[in-house]
């Protein structure tokens, strides 16, 4: 029994394997309220073809890969447009940073290596290792995961030229649901809300700061009036991004493993 999930809620904010998840919570007399907020990903082909050939034209120093799965769906454009062979042969005449398991798969696949890579799967420390070695006087391709975040201007900043591939864009999901969950964490009608992406903890975070409240999101988690636990670096990573420095991380990457580390949080709050 997880003495931790009786008599509290909560809040699973992706949809994938909620069910069982619940059934994981309300097993220990718990409850849970789902509000899946990850969107949807759609591949941007014709704008990716477009990316790839402004990244060839530029003939970049760097190549920044940042996921496996865009990686190879750029590959996979290339080689659709008769491309291919350019796309790897820029990937071979350049020095390239990686982060991710997943991203050093693809390279080795291709018969390719990683210069400089990350070693805890974030993108804050692959920079940390990365950036002062630059010169300043690179260009440098960078695959984006969905957005230009904060952290391609600390590129910028160095003095290098910056060209980026979006595989992806994502649709937001319904804002009725952004506000639900919103209004459960500012409300604290749960006790936590479980993160099993990155693309959640932005989507909560844009839609409270159009709603003026994510300062009062921010330190709902941060004074841990409602815990919000993390399943990975990643997801871990982009809380920090969006200020919060109080959360619980599941190492594992499993998302039944993130509800067990949960509760032993909120057992061990009870007991102070």
């Amino acid at each position: 029994m997880l003495k931790g999930l009786q008599q509290r809620t909560i809040a699973l904010a992706g949809g994938r394997k909620s069910e069982e998840l619940t059934a994981m919570i309300e097993k220990n007399e718990g409850q849970s309220v789902v509000c899946p907020i990850q969107g949807t990903s759609f591949l941007r082909e014709e704008a990716v073809l477009q990316d790839i050939e402004k990244v060839l034209a530029a003939e970049p120093d760097w190549f920044m890969l940042t996921t496996g799965m865009g990686a190879r769906k750029i590959q996979d454009v290339a080689e659709q447009a008769n491309k291919k062979d350019d796309w790897i042969t820029a990937l071979n005449t350049a020095s390239i940073a990686s982060r991710g398991r997943k991203t050093q798969a693809y390279l080795a696949d291709n018969g390719l290596s990683s210069t400089i890579s990350d070693e805890d799967g974030t993108i804050r420390l692959l920079l940390k290792q990365w950036l002062p070695t630059l010169k300043g006087t690179e260009t440098i391709a960078v695959q984006l995961y969905d957005h230009e975040p904060e952290w391609v201007n600390d590129i910028r900043d160095t003095g290098c030229s910056v060209v980026t591939l979006q595989p992806y864009v994502h649709e937001m999901p319904p804002e009725e649901t952004l506000a639900e969950l919103l209004d459960h964490v500012l409300q604290h009608r749960v006790n936590a809300v479980a993160f099993t992406s990155a693309t959640q903890v932005r989507h909560l975070f844009t839609y409270a700061k159009k709603a003026n409240n994510d300062e009062a999101l921010q330190q709902a988690f941060n004074r841990q009036d409602v815990v919000a636990g993390s399943v990975g670096k990643v997801t871990s990573e982009a809380l920090h991004e969006e200020g919060v420095t109080s959360f619980v991380e599941s190492a594992s990457q499993r998302m039944g493993d993130l509800i067990v580390q949960l509760a032993n949080h909120l057992e061990s709050v009870s007991n102070r």
